[in-house]
């Protein structure tokens, strides 16, 4: 899922709707203020931004503010603590993006 969101090829509204799959809406599903785009699901969709938030609280780091997909991808360049801590921060990055995708998916298929 993750380099499918750096490449920009997720399913979202609007690459679907690029693809001309008939959708009823291109509004993101989490908040219904903005197109739903990779970029904007992840980062920033107000449900992203708590999660982000609440992220660098349990990780006791100062606030992440991503402004691009990669941006996720590259975290543990942001965060300089030792290679093992970088590689904990980048795989809870990654599920922290599931977890993001997963309750889009809730949000619209249940």
């Amino acid at each position: 899922m993750n380099w499918r969101g750096n490449l920009d090829t997720l399913p979202t509204r609007r690459n679907l709707r690029r693809r001309n799959v008939d959708i009823a809406s291109i509004m993101c599903p989490l908040c219904d203020e903005f197109e739903e785009t990779a970029d904007h699901l992840f980062t920033a969709c107000s449900v992203a931004i708590r999660v982000w938030s609440t992220f660098s609280v349990w990780c006791n780091n100062s606030p992440l503010f991503f402004f691009e997909f990669k941006d996720i991808l590259e975290i543990h360049k942001v965060i300089k603590s030792g290679k093992k801590t970088e590689k904990i921060m980048y795989g809870m990055a990654l599920i922290a993006c599931w977890c993001i995708w997963k309750e889009r998916n809730d949000v619209i298929f249940n």
